[in-house]
C-alpha cells in the first residue's frame, strides 16, 4: 500500500511540474511579447520624432529604427519562440542585447544578398 502511495504521489507531482513550467513558458511568452510591443512603440516613435531633418545622420538613424521597427512585428512570434528557447530571463537588458543582435544579424545578411 506505501508503495502504490508512493507512485501515486511520484505521478501526482510530476503531472503538477509540467503544468507548472507549461504556464512559466506561457505567462514568459506574454512578457516578452510585452515588451517587443513596447519595442516596436519606441522604434517608431524615435523614427517619427525627426521627419524634418536633414542631419545625415539623423536620417539613417530614423531609416535604422523604422527597419527595427518592421523587422520586430514581421518576425514576432519567430524572436519570442527564440527567446524562450534561450531562456533570457526578463532583464531588460538581456532582451535587448538579443533583439538587436538578431537584427543586426538579419540586416547584415540582407545587404550581402543584394
Amino acid at each position: 500500500m506505501k508503495t502504490i502511495t508512493c507512485i501515486l504521489m511520484i505521478v501526482l507531482g510530476i503531472f503538477v511540474m509540467a503544468g507548472t513550467a507549461s504556464a512559466d513558458e506561457a505567462q514568459l511568452k506574454a512578457h516578452y511579447n510585452d515588451y517587443l510591443t513596447k519595442k516596436i512603440d519606441n522604434c517608431q516613435r524615435t523614427a517619427g520624432l525627426f521627419n524634418a531633418c536633414y542631419n545625415s545622420r539623423i536620417y539613417d538613424l530614423i531609416k535604422m529604427r523604422a527597419e527595427e521597427a518592421t523587422f520586430y512585428e514581421n518576425h514576432r512570434r519567430e524572436l519570442v519562440d527564440t527567446m524562450v528557447s534561450h531562456d533570457l530571463g526578463r532583464e531588460a537588458h538581456q532582451m535587448d542585447y538579443f533583439l538587436l543582435n538578431e537584427f543586426k544579424i538579419r540586416r547584415h545578411l540582407a545587404s550581402e544578398n543584394r
